[in-house]
């Protein structure tokens, strides 16, 4: 099993790739939610730790399932339904960058004063 900062690394990276598809994708917004749609199912409601994030996740692979595949799904949705389930992927990759900033951070800082103590201990500072 993947090391808990690896596997939300690899959540983010996912939901950006989502995000970066929806954005800068070819094609009407119900085409480039085939290929964002595809870059999430690898994730799983395990992934979200937060139990909001983690229904917004169910919901939009729900919302991208519903007719049993994300192309005929989103062959039939309406400009409104896929800009809402876009919505919710922008939401959850913004959520995403936070943790994974935020995460980040914290080992920063930590790291940093490891190495400002183990100097000082070695009389270096």
């Amino acid at each position: 099993m993947a090391r808990p900062e690896l596997r939300h690394s690899w959540v983010h990276q996912r939901l950006t790739v989502a995000v970066e598809t929806l954005t800068t994708g070819q094609g009407r917004l119900q085409e480039r939610l085939v290929h964002a749609g595809m870059t999430l199912i690898a994730l799983r409601p395990e992934d979200f730790h937060d139990v909001q994030q983690r229904k917004r996740f169910e919901a939009v692979v729900d919302a991208l399932t519903n007719e049993g595949t994300i192309a005929a799904t989103t062959a039939i949705l309406s400009d409104e339904h896929a800009s809402e389930i876009a919505s919710d992927i922008f939401a959850l990759a913004t959520w995403a960058q936070h943790e994974f900033i935020g995460k980040q951070a914290i080992r920063d800082a930590t790291d940093k004063q490891l190495v400002d103590e183990a100097m000082r201990r070695a009389g270096l500072s």
